[in-house]
């Protein structure tokens, strides 16, 4: 079982796909923690929008604990995906695409 963006031949299975996906969706994931994670920082100095920042970094923290749940139990994790699409969505709409004031970056 090669990843499919390591495998030589033109045929792929159903396997790959999964596996291709699950690295994209890690990488996605990665990139959005780590954005949220300067905006927290950047929200506790300035004291701005730190319950909406609360809220996501609950929705993560009970994402994480039920993926790790499921990884103990042996459950197919593929079934979570869509809920880490959906805190993704929340987050950018009621974080990062709410209409801001102008200081939100400046004391």
């Amino acid at each position: 079982m090669t990843a499919l963006f390591l495998e030589t031949s033109t045929s792929s299975t159903k396997e790959d796909v999964f596996i291709f996906l699950g690295v994209v969706h890690f990488l996605i994931g990665v990139v959005q923690l780590i954005g949220a994670t300067v905006r927290t920082i950047s929200a506790i100095i300035y004291k701005k929008n730190l319950k909406l920042l609360l809220i996501y970094w609950l929705q993560v923290a009970i994402f994480i604990l039920v993926l790790y749940g499921f990884v103990k139990l042996n459950y197919d994790i593929f079934i979570w995906i869509p809920f880490a699409i959906l805190i993704a969505i929340w987050y950018w709409v009621k974080i990062v695409f709410t209409k801001q004031t102008k200081d939100f970056f400046v004391p």
